[in-house]
């Protein structure tokens, strides 16, 4: 099963407009999560794998710390981070976008079109189908096992189940 990436985002044709302005070399990352950072708080409660969506709110008055957060999520090996700008920022400071590319942290713009519900929604929506896709293997392979173990099919059976689902 294919995971999704910064990339598969990138190419989301319910979100065309998307831009990876920093960190391409990380456009592989995958997601595991999306969450929101607005305020200082926030690293603590972070982990390996989340997509940050940010309007830039709590930085607007200290553009400086935009340094210090992508350190800090590049650091906690987070995905990467989605920035809403023409709310707070026109532009993304041009050595925040430096220090993205260096450690390979994607930042993408959203456009002002989108919400950034926008964006989380459309990375939920992909990330539920992921874990129902996998629930459903395990749950085919459950039931496998349990009508072969109910049929007493015993050792070879089971063996022969196994083989069905791993293809070897």
């Amino acid at each position: 099963m294919k995971e999704y990436a910064i990339a598969d985002l990138l190419s989301s044709d319910k979100l065309p407009g998307l831009q990876l302005v920093a960190g391409k070399g990380g456009a592989g990352r995958r997601i595991g999560n999306v969450n929101t950072i607005e305020n200082m708080d926030s690293f603590d409660w972070l982990r390996a794998g989340d997509f940050l969506l940010t309007t830039g709110y709590i930085y607007k008055d200290d553009p400086g710390q935009l340094l210090y957060m992508i350190e800090r999520l590049a650091q906690i090996n987070c995905a990467g981070l989605g920035f809403k700008t023409l709310r707070y920022f026109d532009a993304l400071p041009p050595e925040l976008l430096r220090r993205a590319e260096q450690l390979d942290f994607p930042i993408v713009v959203i456009p002002l079109k989108y919400s950034l519900a926008d964006v989380s929604n459309e990375i939920a929506d992909h990330l539920r189908g992921v874990e129902d896709s996998w629930f459903s293997q395990y749950l085919s392979i459950h039931n496998s096992y349990n009508e072969c173990v109910l049929s007493a099919g015993g050792a070879k059976g089971i063996l022969d189940t196994l083989h069905d689902f791993i293809k070897i």
